[in-house]
């Protein structure tokens, strides 16, 4: 289902506190989207690219909720191995 609700102003403050906490963005952030994933148990995400946002300029927040997960952040050179 890919229905579209008012973004939770709840976790607007979450990512506005992140987006500050990485020196990069003074006050002013606001998220444009939430996406939500559920996995079941030993499931993952595999290797791909965030970069549909309009405005680059702005980071991408991964939250993790529920379980620890090893997140890998890679390179635009698929042959670098990526950093944990």
């Amino acid at each position: 289902n890919h229905s579209k609700t008012p973004f939770p102003p709840e976790l607007e403050e979450l990512t506005a506190f992140f987006a500050r906490a990485t020196q990069e963005h003074e006050d002013g952030y606001v998220a444009q989207t939430a996406i939500v994933n559920f996995y079941d148990p030993g499931g993952n995400m595999g290797a791909h690219v965030d970069d549909s946002e309009d405005d680059k300029s702005n980071p991408v927040i991964s939250l993790n909720l529920g379980a620890s997960c090893v997140f890998l952040v890679g390179t635009a050179d698929r042959n670098e191995k990526p950093i944990p």
